[in-house]
């Protein structure tokens, strides 16, 4: 049988880290009627709408909060009129009190009547001013950038005061919620790179931005809350693995397609090419982090070991082979090097 061969190489590679977690916004706005009585009188944002902050998103007819607005003006105006009366009455008391011509009691009660109407002012337009904060918010505005994830404002309901009527993603950001270990807790620090494997067969890459302080109660288990990049295809509400690059180690590597799995174990081949033709010699392998076209043999074959590669699937221990070519592991990530074939 005709097989290819590769040798056994030293490599420094990262350590990685593999969870599962879900990816969900970075901060989720929940924008609700701000009273009750009041009719949605237009609805200007639809879920997926991107808006900038200050942007209308409904309207509430507010007609009778105007109305009685002016009635709270007319009311104001009363209240000064009344207030600027009082206050001239009680001065012109005190100018008369070095005379005697009015007594202690009546002085007393003209003060107090223009204290009392003088807060009567200042009650009258604290309830205005309520009533205008009303009418602005009865226009719904964004409160940031971002995106609109949930709409429930219908045109004509009367919603309750603080019904929910849309939800909005703040500055589009999403974060990806690892699920982790009290041991892998530990060997996460902010600034890592994740990459995330999605649902659809894309990644997606994120930056560790914080670690829980502690695990929760019932799982035992922390988070690591990392920040996506912008441009991926993720999408709140994913279930995403992560893989977190950690420190470079060193790594003894051969080709992935060198390592037969056969009840339960890895095998690899080592290839004798001292006679002619070789012998294969079967090495039970425990295999660790895979990059690219490579497989890391934790133990069982030393450095410099060549390996069958194509082929190995069809071996058996000492089962006799003719060496078509023997490319060795590159000098990077994945490339093979060939060499010339045993004659």
């Amino acid at each position: 049988m005709t097989i290819t061969t590769a040798q056994a190489q030293a490599r420094t590679w990262p350590e990685r880290l593999t969870v599962a977690g879900a990816i969900a916004p970075w901060h989720e706005s929940v924008l609700g009627s701000p009273s009750d009585g009041l009719r949605l009188a237009s609805v200007e944002a639809v879920v997926g709408q991107v808006v900038r902050h200050g942007q209308v998103l409904a309207r509430f007819d507010d007609a009778l909060l105007r109305a009685d607005a002016a009635r709270l003006e007319a009311l104001l105006a009363q209240a000064q009129a009344q207030a600027e009366e009082s206050e001239a009455n009680a001065q012109r008391a005190l100018h008369l009190r070095p005379s005697g011509a009015i007594s202690e009691q009546s002085i007393l009660q003209a003060t107090t009547r223009a204290r009392t109407d003088a807060a009567a002012v200042r009650s009258a337009r604290a309830a205005l001013q309520a009533r205008r904060v009303e009418i602005a918010q009865a226009v719904l505005r964004a409160p940031d950038d971002g995106v609109i994830s949930e709409r429930t404002a219908s045109l004509g309901a009367v919603p309750a005061s603080g019904e929910p009527l849309f939800r909005l993603i703040r500055q589009q950001r999403l974060e990806w919620r690892g699920e982790l270990t009290a041991g892998q807790l530990g060997r996460v620090r902010p600034g890592q790179t994740v990459v995330l494997h999605l649902p659809d067969g894309r990644d997606a890459r994120a930056t560790v931005r914080q670690l829980a302080p502690g695990l929760a109660d019932r799982s035992r288990l922390g988070w690591a809350y990392a920040d996506l990049l912008p441009g991926s295809s993720a999408s709140a509400g994913m279930y995403a693995e992560g893989t977190i690059e950690q420190t470079l180690t060193p790594a003894l590597v051969v080709p992935a397609a060198s390592v037969v799995v056969r009840d339960g174990r890895s095998l690899v081949f080592e290839v004798d090419a001292t006679d002619r033709p070789g012998q294969v010699i079967a090495r039970e392998v425990r295999t660790g982090r895979r990059q690219d076209t490579e497989v890391e043999i934790v133990s069982g074959l030393a450095e410099g070991t060549r390996v069958a590669v194509s082929g190995a699937g069809l071996l058996a221990d000492g089962d006799r082979v003719d060496i078509a070519g023997s490319p060795a592991l590159a000098s990077n990530a994945s490339a093979l090097q060939p060499e010339p074939a045993f004659r």
